[in-house]
């Protein structure tokens, strides 16, 4: 899609749309929201295309990095912004525009766990050439990774999102939910997905089977709002399961409804991170790969570490007396002693630190 239009000065600009999560507290990370831009993939300004031999900055983007960087420099410049910040902080392009834009602070936050197959560590050097001014980061873990190929300050924040849960603890609790974290598109022939959805469908058989054995009702958290991913979930089980849909202007409310549950089960999905950051019993079975080529290989939440198998809230494909054995034992631990004994998962994420948000909001409002 094509546009001409001459881009209006902005003091904020967001690089590409934030994911939904962010939109509904974006208010809270910019206090001028309504004046900020948002640089989107969904169209072309054909001036800020035709206007980049300018620029004396963009063309030289066009020179080192191709028209795409050239582009978004040109349009940075004409935007004559203070900041610009991103949540796609596995797009190699957004490190790749401050050295052509050296007056303008380009901020970036992690959205979610991250590993080398089909994610940025397998797309990019280490000639360290990528730069931003800051980025706030989950953990120590993918922070000393991302050292190796981006230039900033890092800042480990953990999850911002997290900070956004209404409530780490709620009073009533029931049993088990499971966190759906597959991106369910029937067109997607990729063998990545074909490897996820074979071992997915695994997975909830044994979940199904755990839930009719303990007499509870089985849950799933959806990812999307779609009728195909209910069609999914039931062509696999035949057991009735509970579906609970987060209204799309409402998504950081599934922190809260994670929080109805004693434990979250999850393949290995950000959002089962998120809500173990915030203190909750969160169970993790990926698949248990030895071939390195294999697709879900580092399917890993402590990645690039290997996290060890455990009885408490790691294992590697799961046999049905093994998972129940570890759910049990989830369901019945009390939330301290959770807490204490998965202290060490700090390194991965850190739960939510209020003098940390403040010193956040306080830095990126000096450019408003």
């Amino acid at each position: 899609m094509f546009c001409f239009k001459i881009p209006n000065k902005h003091r904020v600009v967001i690089y590409r749309e934030f994911f939904e999560d962010f939109r509904s507290i974006q208010n809270s990370i910019i206090k001028t929201i309504n004046k900020n831009y948002i640089i989107k993939n969904d169209n072309i300004n054909l001036f800020c295309l035709f206007t980049i031999f300018f620029s004396i900055n963009s063309f030289k983007a066009l020179i080192c990095d191709g028209l795409k960087i050239s582009y978004l420099v040109n349009y940075i410049n004409l935007l004559n912004p203070k900041l610009v910040f991103t949540s796609l902080d596995n797009d190699p392009n957004f490190y790749k525009l401050k050295k052509f834009c050296p007056d303008v602070k380009f901020i970036s936050f992690q959205n979610g766990f991250r590993r080398k197959k089909n994610d940025f560590f397998g797309i990019v050097n280490n000639n360290k050439k990528l730069s931003c001014d800051y980025f706030y980061t989950w953990g120590n873990n993918i922070t000393n990774e991302y050292e190796k190929y981006i230039k900033t300050k890092y800042i480990i924040l953990g999850s911002f999102k997290t900070y956004f849960a209404n409530n780490y603890f709620l009073n009533k609790k029931k049993p088990l939910i499971y966190i759906s974290s597959s991106k369910l598109d029937m067109n997607d022939k990729s063998e990545f997905m074909k490897q996820y959805y074979t071992y997915e469908k695994k997975l909830i058989l044994l979940l199904s089977k755990y839930c009719l054995s303990q007499n509870i009702e089985f849950v799933i958290l959806k990812r999307s709002s779609s009728i195909d991913e209910e069609l999914y979930f039931r062509g696999v089980v035949q057991n009735k399961i509970k579906f609970i849909k987060i209204p799309r202007n409402k998504i950081i409310k599934k922190y809260d409804i994670l929080g109805d549950y004693e434990v979250a089960v999850s393949i290995c999905s950000s959002l089962g991170l998120e809500n173990l950051a915030l203190g909750r019993k969160t169970v993790f079975f990926p698949p248990r790969v030895i071939d390195k080529k294999n697709m879900l290989y580092d399917l890993d939440i402590s990645w690039p570490q290997k996290t060890i198998d455990n009885n408490l809230y790691f294992f590697r494909s799961p046999n049905f007396k093994i998972m129940s054995n570890i759910l049990n034992r989830a369901i019945k631990i009390n939330t301290h002693d959770w807490r204490i004994r998965t202290t060490k998962l700090n390194k991965i994420i850190l739960p939510p630190d209020k003098n940390k948000l403040d010193s956040l909001l306080k830095n990126l409002n000096k450019y408003m």
